[in-house]
């Protein structure tokens, strides 16, 4: 969690995983953070999506700062890196003395580096945890108060402050260096629970070394001209590609022939100085007389003064810096003259192809005293990869972040719900700003809430959970209403409307999702609530009679539901159940014909065996009758008054728990009464049509209780729970905010 740090995890010196803790840096705050290989940060525009992808780039870059980077002022922003895997094969890329150094602060095979920017401003500082004893005269600042001066005054200091190592130290001349020494024997030789991790300055000469552990931070924002990537320079995509490439082919044949023919040529154009000092001049006379002539006008003016012209001798490397990439799409042109989709497709081409090289010249290089380095190992984070996009080449590029983080880690924040996968985004940052009370004077604060999916939900549940539509709602939008099929979001999101302008879903970022069942309402609220999406429930009033337990009621509610369904049965009693042709076809439907085969199949070899078959033996087809029961439950709580107190009782326990249970049955039942349609998507459209208006809006349900504010219809209610307290989060915000339609 996140509380005046942030802390940046790199397991086996590849995998990189954040956490962190009031860094103070821009609106970041508070996070708990863990990332695997691939990552998706998704949120409303401004929410703090670049903020959190900056900060991973700080601990290894170090780079300043300006005043509008610290959320307050007065405080330091802290970035912290903790690399797991640090082992002893994988340190020695580094030089034996640096390795003893680095070795000191290395617990578990874990180095944790801190990044600091003092509040004043100022270059940052790299420091470090390490353990020292949990006695605060050993402090960092202990330690610095104890030793300090020579001689007798040194010794005076030392011994008053740490009398139990007054015998360590010995009788002669007594230096800092041997207190040091000392203190820190005394500290190696402590056991754990006398210990503290605490932060403390690095090892002298060590920072750059221990900040190549890390892996090589790319960052790509959102508006990044092609250009860029381009250029011939080691920073550049391209640059770095051109660097692979003259690694891999410097040593074939063809480029020493080239490299010699180079040789050549600088013989023609320049003197050549041999290891005794003297010079020899093979140059082409064209050079020659340039040459001359220039120094003999220079000389009419400067006798003393003579004119030599160097030529800067031509390389391979230098060709190479002049190559350019040219995109044929019928007319030929460079990447500049092209749209902008090419453009961002040509910026990730670039990269991939870096990986893939990287890798091939990995290979090439790999020996048994060096598999541990961290040469070619990355961190990619992305801003918004499918801009410029068609859908498809938006899926594609998916395809290829997928491929690189096969070998590297790549985090994305993104608009784009094409990008969340079961199988490859293992984990979803949902960024928001935060609705608390802001501090007055202060921006509001940004929340990052990680979501591991994957730990949580079935394989079943992910893939059939995660699609383009619940992706959209989950991590776009601020709630979602949860209903059984697709008339109810027609109908519903019209009543709404007409009903208060202000009910507007897509205005409101409130999705409209379709379970297609009630059996399917505890398995979405769950996967909605993982992603830190607000859930409301409206389901048919036959789910009181069938399958209550996935409304996942309180306790209160349950026992209500309880008592209702006694009264309703014993107001049935043993009256013969008289079940329309659909009502059998639906129970008929509802269990495979093989669960029936095999159950009656075994019923009939027990009676052939002359064995008794009890009913219970056969629950498949028990369960068809007794479907029977739920049914009838349903048809008595839609007619009879004798229950009317009781069902409107649990219904309003259930309206203050935001499930929203339909008193007179189906959403159909809420339609104008001369709505009709050749199917009940159609029919609900024509509902639509004819509930134009408020005041017809509102003949459509019945009034209900309010509490202590009189009467309201049903759906006034059910509209004023789903919105209302969301109005009031928003008013202060909305225009800062697209809906999910706006920002897909």
């Amino acid at each position: 969690m996140w509380s005046l740090r942030q802390c940046i995890f790199a397991k086996g010196l590849n995998d990189v995983l954040f956490t962190a803790k009031d860094t103070h840096f821009r609106s970041i705050s508070e996070a708990d953070v863990t990332l695997s290989r691939f990552a998706c940060a998704v949120g409303h525009n401004n929410a703090g999506k670049s903020s959190l992808l900056m900060a991973m780039t700080l601990v290894k870059s170090g780079s300043a700062l300006k005043p509008s980077d610290f959320y307050d002022r007065d405080e330091d922003v802290v970035v912290t890196a903790t690399l797991e895997g640090v082992s002893q094969q994988a340190l020695q890329v580094l030089s034996e003395s640096h390795r003893e150094k680095i070795a000191t602060v290395v617990y578990d095979e874990r180095v944790t580096l801190v990044r600091r920017y003092p509040s004043g401003g100022g270059k940052s500082v790299l420091r470090c945890y390490k353990k020292t004893a949990r006695d605060e005269r050993f402090s960092e600042a202990g330690i610095a108060d104890a030793i300090q001066g020579t001689g007798a005054a040194l010794r005076h200091s030392f011994e008053s402050k740490y009398p139990e190592l007054i015998g360590e130290v010995g009788e002669g001349k007594l230096t800092q260096k041997r207190c040091k020494e000392v203190v820190a024997e005394y500290i190696g030789a402590l056991g754990e629970s006398d210990l503290i991790l605490v932060e403390a300055s690095l090892p002298t000469g060590i920072e750059q070394s221990i900040t190549d552990l890390l892996p090589e931070v790319v960052f790509i924002p959102a508006v990044k001209d092609v250009r860029d990537e381009l250029k011939t320079t080691e920073s550049a995509s391209f640059g770095k590609i051109i660097s692979i490439l003259m690694s891999m082919i410097q040593e074939s044949d063809g480029f020493q022939a080239i490299e010699e023919s180079f040789a050549k040529l600088n013989n023609m154009i320049n003197r050549q100085e041999g290891d005794s000092g003297t010079s020899t001049d093979n140059r082409l006379d064209e050079v020659k007389s340039m040459e001359s002539i220039v120094g003999q006008y220079v000389g009419e003016q400067f006798r003393d003064v003579t004119v030599s012209i160097e030529i800067p001798p031509p390389s391979v490397r230098d060709v190479f810096r002049n190559a350019r990439i040219i995109l044929d799409d019928g007319v030929p042109g460079d990447v500049d003259t092209k749209g902008d989709g090419i453009k961002r497709a040509v910026t990730f081409a670039l990269l991939r192809t870096f990986v893939d090289l990287s890798k091939q010249q990995k290979e090439q290089e790999a020996d048994g005293d060096k598999t541990s380095s961290t040469h070619g190992h990355f961190l990619f984070l992305f801003e918004e990869p499918e801009l410029y996009l068609h859908p498809n080449a938006q899926r594609i590029l998916f395809d290829a972040l997928t491929q690189i983080s096969s070998g590297h880690q790549v985090c994305v924040c993104t608009h784009s719900p094409y990008f969340f996968s079961p199988d490859d985004a293992g984990t979803f940052l949902r960024i928001r700003k935060s609705t608390r009370e802001v501090v007055e004077g202060k921006a509001p604060i940004t929340e990052v809430l990680p979501i591991q999916l994957c730990e949580k939900l079935s394989v079943k549940d992910l893939y059939q959970l995660l699609c383009y539509e619940n992706n959209s709602a989950a991590f776009f939008c601020d709630r979602v209403v949860l209903v059984e099929g697709d008339c109810d979001i027609i109908y519903l999101q019209h009543a709404a409307k007409a009903l208060d302008p202000s009910w507007d879903f897509q205005r409101r970022n409130v999705s409209l999702v379709q379970v297609r069942g009630k059996g399917n309402f505890a398995r979405f609220r769950e996967f909605f609530e993982l992603c830190g999406v607000e859930v409301r429930i409206v389901a048919d009033l036959d789910a009181i009679a069938d399958q209550f337990s996935k409304l996942q009621a309180s306790p209160a509610a349950v026992e209500q539901h309880s008592a209702l369904l006694q009264a309703v049965d014993q107001l049935r009693g043993h009256q013969e159940i008289d079940l329309t042709k659909d009502q059998k076809k639906e129970i008929v439907r509802s269990y495979t014909f093989q669960e029936k085969y095999g159950q009656l199949r075994q019923a009939v070899q027990a009676i052939h065996e002359c064995q008794r078959v009890e009913l219970e033996d056969l629950p498949s087809v028990d369960a068809i009758f007794g479907r029977e029961v739920d049914y009838a439950r349903r048809n008595m709580l839609a007619e009879a008054t004798q229950v009317e107190e009781q069902k409107l009782a649990l219904l309003s326990t259930l309206l203050a728990e935001r499930i929203y249970v339909l008193s007179r049955g189906a959403v159909e039942e809420y339609y104008p009464a001369s709505a009709a349609g050749k199917d009940k998507p159609s029919k609900a459209i024509h509902a639509c049509k004819l509930a134009a208006d408020r005041d017809t809006a509102l003949g459509c349900s019945d009034p209900m209780k309010d509490g202590d504010n009189g009467e309201r219809t049903e759906l006034e209610l059910i509209f004023s729970g789903i919105f209302d307290d969301l109005v009031t989060l928003q008013e202060s915000s909305e225009d800062s905010y697209p809906t999910a339609v706006e920002a897909l």
